[in-house]
């Protein structure tokens, strides 16, 4: 299995939780100059950008996945957040956007007995901040 397999796996299991707590899944893998987003949606008025991780449990311990947000990753998210809010902006305003967060949906998984991922665990990190849209 490709870590590029893994990665678009997890972000179908992600899309697919969110689906059930009730958000909209407007895109998916988002590139523009500055970075991608792995996750755009919305529900009542909240836009959410979701980064996720994926990682097999038996590296949860070696290599926590929440290590892997840093400073200069929540700050390249950023800049691609401002980006895609200015390119789509008469949109947002149309949809009645009030509030933007950004999230992280980190899920560990383990091979299932024909060795395909099978979801163990996801953990929504839901942001402490909301800005609000204008």
């Amino acid at each position: 299995m490709t870590l590029g397999y893994i990665g678009k796996w997890g972000e179908r299991e992600a899309c697919r939780y969110l689906k059930k707590q009730g958000y909209y899944i407007e895109k998916v893998n988002v590139r523009n100059k500055v970075s991608e987003l792995d996750i755009v949606g919305f529900k009542k008025g909240e836009l959410i950008f979701v980064e996720v991780k994926t990682r097999h449990i038996k590296n949860a311990m070696l290599y926590p996945i929440f290590e892997t947000i840093n400073d200069n990753k929540i700050s390249h998210i950023e800049r691609g957040i401002r980006i895609y809010i200015s390119e789509n902006y008469a949109i947002l305003k149309r949809r009645r956007i009030k509030t933007i967060r950004s999230d992280f949906i980190f899920i560990h998984y383990k091979n299932s007995f024909l060795g395909f991922p099978k979801k163990v665990e996801i953990i929504w990190k839901k942001s402490d901040m909301e800005n609000e849209f204008s």
